[in-house]
């Protein structure tokens, strides 16, 4: 359901005969659905939809985050949590940095990330295929590119505007040194 606010909020469903998945981007769903298409179980689609909104949305999901997974299987009627958040650094005292701007926008401020980890533990103890198989579509959308949404342009522009982004940063998601429009395809080979 798109809301009024122009477009820009959104969990748009992709659905299939045997299942479902949501997420914030159309396209990171559809990775999702592919991976049970392929006879993946939900484990399987939750990483691969997971590992395609870090390349649709670089800005909101990432390898580099951290974050929870809550597991239920009707089989066994079990809830789990698989906890995935990382630590703050040790030396992150606040006089380790030398500016507000550093604490939150530089190497140093960010927590120890543990997506990776986490999406391969779940994929390692409850997921069916193969990594391969589960990141074929997140590498296949970042090496072939993927259009940007009314959002994501949104978010281009604000990061490009406050100059958040390092020159290699801006060479891939800044094509021409300018913010990208809606539309406009950004690939990350």
């Amino acid at each position: 359901m798109v809301w009024p606010n122009k477009g820009e909020m959104s969990r748009p469903a992709v659905m299939g005969r045997r299942g479902m998945v949501a997420s914030a981007h159309p396209l990171a769903s559809g990775a999702g659905l592919q991976v049970l298409q392929q006879g993946g179980n939900a484990i399987d689609a939750a990483v691969a939809t997971a590992a395609a909104l870090n390349v649709v949305e670089p800005y909101m999901s990432g390898i580099a985050g951290d974050g929870y997974m809550l597991i239920y299987t009707a089989k066994d009627r079990q809830l789990r949590v698989l906890d995935y958040m990382g630590p703050a650094a040790a030396t992150a005292t606040p006089d380790a940095f030398a500016t507000y701007k550093e604490m939150q926008f530089s190497p140093k401020a960010p927590l120890v990330p543990g997506s990776a980890a986490g999406w391969l533990t779940a994929l390692e103890t409850m997921g069916t295929l193969d990594r391969a198989a589960v990141f074929a579509p997140a590498i296949a959308l970042a090496e072939e590119g993927a259009p940007l949404t009314v959002k994501n342009a949104t978010f281009y522009g604000n990061a490009f505007a406050a100059g958040h982004l390092s020159k290699p940063l801006t060479d891939i998601f800044m094509p021409g040194g300018v913010a990208p429009k809606a539309g406009s395809v950004i690939a990350q080979p």
